[in-house]
């Protein structure tokens, strides 16, 4: 099964929006292992929005990926290039 790019991008930049608000809640709750599910999950989305990005670029170079590991920068590529 293949997984088109801009899917993969999707992921990632909604995945992240909805991964930051479900660790703030039960950041705010007290629940740690919440928590910490959330930073697996925001790891999770995060690469696949990464993968995405690599794969709509033609050529791309080792350092215009970093950036992409900051909160946001997936969900702000994404939406910038629709």
């Amino acid at each position: 099964m293949t997984v088109s790019p801009t899917t993969l991008s999707r992921l990632g930049a909604w995945g992240q929006i909805g991964v930051v608000a479900l660790a703030v809640v039960f950041w705010s709750l007290g629940l740690v292992n919440g928590f910490l599910a959330a930073c697996v999950g925001y790891l999770i989305v995060t690469v696949a929005g990464i993968v995405g990005i690599a794969r709509t670029e033609s050529t791309i170079a080792g350092p215009l990926v970093y950036p992409f590991i900051v909160p946001g920068f997936v969900p702000l590529y994404y939406f910038a290039t629709q």
